[in-house]
């Protein structure tokens, strides 16, 4: 549980990301497989995708959901119905997305749900793009500042944190400072937590576990996802 002071200095970060939270719009551009290089686009080269979900999502039998899953196409690969029977839950992850992306399509990937939890996993992405561990952190600020405003009902909001990979081994004191930087923005805000998979995901080597990633040594095996539900799942509960 965090101090008096803790909660006091989040709302004032709050504050300031509220007044700066401009998102820009860029010509779209033609949509990229996951884990390639992006051009610098803007958001609206997701516009098929988000446009996709809204159409699963308005034909539910109810308006909401308890749960929502976004972020990048390892949410999206994620048979979350599997992982966890029973949740009222949606998948609105699109695959090769930034964590900008996940901010600048709240209103219309989690806002009308009115979750009472959000899971987010983004960041892979940007850290890949050339982005820095900071602009990541501030990103997740900005999300969790949308969260606040738009849906404040919503208890928790989950970081699955940036996981380790074969493929993107070259780029992990990156991944680690972006991770640690999300965390203490975890730590000081009094609806997030932050879900870490970096560390199990390790062997004793401290190299990625090969078992827990598909063929293309970055997205994840049926063995990663049951590890990813072990971590994630006593947070939903």
């Amino acid at each position: 549980m965090e101090d008096s002071s803790d909660v006091i200095a989040w709302r004032g970060i709050v504050t300031v990301v509220l007044i700066a939270l401009v998102v820009t719009a860029v010509p779209a551009g033609a949509q990229v497989a996951d884990g390639e290089h992006p051009e610098r686009r803007g958001p609206e080269r997701w516009e098929g995708e988000i446009a996709a979900i809204e159409r699963r999502f308005a034909a539910r039998a109810t308006p909401q959901a308890d749960v929502v899953f976004v972020g990048s196409s390892s949410i999206r690969r994620w048979n979350v119905t599997a992982s966890f029977p029973g949740l009222d839950a949606v998948n609105h992850g699109f695959g090769g997305s930034h964590l900008e992306d996940a901010v600048h399509f709240f209103d219309r990937v989690v806002a009308p749900a009115m979750p009472r939890i959000v899971v987010l996993y983004a960041g892979d992405n940007d850290i890949n793009d050339g982005r820095s561990p900071e602009a990541v952190s501030d990103d997740f600020a900005r999300f969790l500042a949308r969260v606040d405003l738009e849906v404040p009902s919503c208890e928790r909001v989950i970081w699955v944190s940036i996981k380790p990979s074969i493929k993107r081994w070259r780029l992990r004191d990156s991944i680690r400072e972006a991770n640690e930087r999300v965390r203490r923005t975890c730590a000081a805000h009094p609806k997030a937590e932050y879900a870490d998979i970096w560390t199990p995901s390790l062997d004793e080597a401290g190299l990625p576990r090969r078992e827990l990633l598909a063929d293309d040594d970055l997205h994840l095996s049926a063995a990663g996802y049951a590890l990813w539900a072990e971590v994630v799942g006593p947070l939903l509960r």
